[in-house]
Formats: C-alpha cells, structure tokens, sequence
C-alpha cells in the first residue's frame, strides 16, 4: 500500500489498551466501499455488541455514495485508525498491511455485510485463549437451520480444553479473530486471488502447519446481510446490481429480484456440503488426530 494511494487519519493516542492490560488485546479491520447502507447497520452494531476494549481500523476504498463522509464523522473511542484510499485496494492489501502494523496479541477482520452477536469476540477469545495451537476462530455467518446439520458435523467438533471449536480448512474472511503470532509465521495472505480463494488458500497453510482452524461451537452466529434469507438484506433493492455482478462470478445468473432465491438455494448446498468434509479429507484427518494426542484434545 503506497502513501501515494491513502489518505490516514490517525488517532493513534487511543487510551483503551493502558486501561485493559488485564485483557488480551484485540486489533480489528473492517474494509468497505460504496456500501453506505450496510455501513450504517454493521458499524454501529460492532460497537454495541461488546465493551470489550478492542482496536478497530476502517478501511474504505474510494467510496462515492457517502461511505467516506460518514465513516469520518464517526467519534467513538475505539476507532484507532481511519484510512482513505484513493483508489479501490480491495480486501487482501489493506488486511497484510494491517497485519503488519497491528501489535496485538490478537488480529480479527469484519465485513461491511456482517452484523455480529453480542459478546462475540469474547466467545471467540475462548478457544484462542485456550490453547496456543488454535489459529482462527470464527463467527458462523450462514444460516444455523438450514446450513448446519449436527449429525453429519458432529465428527467435525472437538473439544479444546473447556471450550469446543468446529474444525474446518477455512472459516472465510468475513467474521473472525486470529492469534497474530501465528500469522506472522505464515506470512502474508497471497495477493492476486480474489479474497474468499486466498482466505481459503491461508487458512489451508496454517492447517498444515499444524494449527488448528474453525467455528465456535456452540456456534456463534453472525447475520449476513448479503443472504438473502437475512431480513435486513438489501440484495433485491440497492445492492440488486452489486449482488447480479458477484453471483455472475460463481455462475448465477440473476435477472430479476424473484431469482434471490437462487443465491439462498446456492448457500445452502455448499454449506451442506462443504461443512461436514471439510476435514474429512484423508491427510486432515490425520493431520487432526496428530494435534489431538498432541494436545491432549479429545473429540467433541
């Protein structure tokens, strides 16, 4: 990220961490552009759905449609960074560059489409806290009815000294804290790919490496606005276009606001399938029987 591409504002004398050195500290990213709807539903709920006393960084990408204006006027305290670029980086270069500038014990990243639960990150913290082979842990941000079978899943959850995580090879990028030392091993997210391919790809090499990726479980549930089975999508007004242009890229075809449903339908069989397998594979499994005798961790 060059200097020639950003404008900073900083408010880096935040005093939030010299009053919380009991608590590990937390820093956060959260990426947007040209989003002001969901910006003014997500940001404020991040702030109400916790006190703990984290560290956010926003991040927009040359918004047009107010997004930079609004995130400017913002005064809460736990804002320590605002960034304004003045082209569309998208999500990976902002996410190494904060990586690289974070000093916290822990790293998390939070989409502009995702409204999280109270007091998740400390249901996240559990795990991580837990054990030092925990990498990223994440909030769910599919549909827990629909998307999530305990029985063809149960094989998947174990337990991680008092707390349970569901093992996964990725939890996305969009709702999720991550041990930053554990980052700084593996090295930047690869840049090129669109972001769920190199978020996927990442968190594939931490898992060979030997740590451990998943869910919170019981699962802590986050609402994707962009699902169109959430209540407060905007996907069949305001975002019709951006959701028409995304979907194309996985080969869906939408031509009209009656054809959401296809996004849920898509949702909900790759979320089918791809929970309960995603560390069936041969080498993961015994990769994860490996960490278990290790660590002493023993099936959920």
């Amino acid at each position: 990220m060059t200097s020639a591409a950003i404008q900073i504002d900083y408010h880096d004398s935040n005093p939030i961490w010299s009053t919380a050195l009991d608590k590990p500290s937390v820093d956060l990213i959260y990426i947007t552009c040209g989003r002001i709807e969901y910006v003014k539903q997500t940001l404020p709920a991040l702030f109400a759905s916790t006190e703990y006393p984290f560290r956010l960084t926003i991040v927009d990408n040359a918004s047009t449609d107010g997004t930079a204006e609004y995130i400017y006027s913002l005064k809460e305290p736990r804002i320590a960074r605002k960034i304004f670029n003045a082209e569309n980086l998208a999500l990976t270069v902002p996410t190494n560059e904060f990586w690289k500038r974070s000093a916290a014990k822990y790293v998390g990243k939070i989409d502009d489409d995702i409204l999280v639960p109270k007091g998740w990150i400390e249901r996240l913290l559990e795990p991580l806290e837990e054990c030092p082979s925990v990498a990223v842990v994440g909030c769910f941000y599919f549909n827990p009815t629909e998307d999530f079978e305990y029985e063809k899943c149960k094989h998947n959850i174990i337990k991680v000294g008092r707390y349970q995580l569901f093992l996964q090879k990725s939890v996305g990028g969009a709702c999720h804290l991550a041990r930053r030392e554990i980052l700084a091993k593996a090295g930047a997210i690869p840049e090129g790919l669109p972001m769920v391919s190199a978020t996927t790809t990442y968190q594939k090499r931490l898992l060979r490496g030997g740590y451990l990726v998943g869910y919170r479980y019981p699962l802590v549930v986050a609402e994707h606005l962009d699902d169109p089975r959430s209540g407060k999508s905007l996907l069949g007004s305001t975002y019709f276009k951006y959701a028409k242009d995304l979907w194309a890229k996985r080969g869906i075809e939408l031509n009209g606001p009656e054809d959401i449903r296809k996004i849920g339908e898509y949702i909900h069989e790759a979320g089918v399938r791809a929970f309960p397998s995603d560390i069936a594979g041969g080498r993961a499994k015994r990769l994860v029987r490996r960490l278990r005798r290790i660590l002493g961790i023993i099936p959920g």
